[in-house]
């Protein structure tokens, strides 16, 4: 465990995030590069997931949120970004991309069972319920958490609920949670230039849908195996 370069890394990308800031939202933002440190010497966070977080953290302070990093939310949930200002709260879980060893088969599939377990898992503690990810990651994100219409809800819940009962049984996903919890928005966040951009679901899966067509449609993407 190197704290110091832990220390030396957030505190560089703080600068960067608050160059030409007001006072208050550079000592916001340092609070919670401060906060970040102190979970990092309990072995609680990862580089590669706090600066993703503290980019996500300013972008929050702009919209006047009291941000909170690893944020217990429930007797065994922790979200990664906890917002909260007058008349509003909003949660944020990070999306990188990771796929465990044993999942290193089916990524896709794995990945997507991870969205889906965390939307119906997060989005009740919220009145807004974000996911973040960076340009280097694609979410693959459920039909039924953007658009669906009553006679294809439960078909709909009962295909999601098995893919998370697929991975993500303890405690199993209840299909009326998927039914009735919303994912608001995701946001795209660019470490490099420390921006956020906020798209909505619809938009970002739309995207995603489009490069998938392409992929499909194109034989050169993929190598026959010898």
């Amino acid at each position: 465990m190197n704290v110091s370069r832990f220390e030396s890394d957030l505190s560089k990308l703080a600068r960067r995030l608050t160059t030409g800031e007001e006072s208050s939202v550079r000592a916001r933002v340092g609070q919670v590069k401060s906060d970040l440190v102190k979970m990092y010497r309990e072995n609680l966070v990862k580089i590669n997931h706090s600066v993703i977080e503290l980019v996500a953290a300013k972008h929050l302070i702009l919209q006047g949120y009291d941000v909170r990093v690893e944020h217990k939310i429930s007797q065994n949930l922790v979200c990664d970004l906890y917002g909260k200002r007058t008349g509003s709260d909003i949660l944020v879980e990070i999306e990188t991309g990771f796929v465990p060893p044993a999942h290193a088969l089916d990524p896709v599939t794995y990945c997507s069972a991870r969205i889906a377990s965390k939307t119906a898992r997060y989005s009740p503690f919220a009145k807004r319920f974000v996911l973040g990810t960076t340009q280097s990651n694609i979410l693959t994100i459920p039909k039924i958490y953007i658009e669906h219409t009553p006679s294809e809800s439960m078909a709909e819940a009962e295909q999601v609920k098995a893919l998370c009962d697929r991975y993500y049984n303890s405690p199993p996903i209840e299909t009326e949670a998927i039914i009735e919890e919303r994912l608001n928005a995701i946001y795209v966040i660019d470490v490099d230039r420390g921006d956020v951009l906020e798209v909505s679901p619809a938009e970002y899966r739309e995207q995603v849908e489009h490069l998938k067509f392409r992929l499909h449609q194109d034989p050169k993407h993929f190598v026959e195996p010898e």
